[in-house]
């Protein structure tokens, strides 16, 4: 079967298989629709805001996509999907979801303007830094997170999970 699509993507963990897939010339001018596919099956359809691009990390229990401050999690023992507006549940501008990384029994979501640690299960934030200057990346280094801002300033992640702490300090 071939399919002309505007944006697909086939992500193999371990043994399941995630497609996520954009048909035709889109929704809106504001919005895309994603559809999510898991182990071949269709779970729903993602609205992600124009222009992003979904982006997507997984783990042993949850498959995660974001684009712009919404973030989808798929818990992969039941196939339950769920949105979350992250910049609405804080209260303040957190911005664009970047990454998603595992911790033991949390979440680290690094947005544009904070740092949370976040249960998928309930979508309760535990704590969140926020950060000034927009963050650009991050990534792991040594069991150490990094991240770097729109001045190219190097920072790392202090994280308490067993005291649902955060702290950004300079990487120096």
């Amino acid at each position: 079967m071939i399919i002309a699509a505007r944006y697909s993507a086939k992500v193999i963990v371990g043994r399941q298989t995630f497609v996520l897939l954009e048909e035709g010339d889109g929704d809106s001018a504001d919005h895309r629709t994603i559809d999510l596919w898991f182990n071949e099956r269709l779970v729903g359809g993602l609205v992600i805001p124009r222009p992003y691009l979904p982006g997507y990390s997984a783990d042993d229990q949850y498959f995660f996509v974001w684009g712009g401050p919404r973030l989808y999690t798929l818990v992969l023992e039941t196939g339950k999907l769920r949105e979350f507006d992250l910049n609405a549940d804080l209260g303040f501008p957190a911005g664009e979801v970047r990454a998603v990384y595992p911790l033991r029994g949390q979440r680290c979501v690094i947005c544009e303007h904070a740092v949370l640690l976040w249960e998928p299960e309930s979508g309760v934030i535990s704590t969140y830094c926020q950060q000034e200057r927009g963050l650009l990346s991050s990534w792991w280094t040594g069991g150490r997170l990094y991240l770097d801002d729109l001045d190219r300033r190097t920072w790392l992640v202090e994280v308490d999970e067993e005291a649902a702490s955060l702290a950004i300090v300079p990487a120096d």
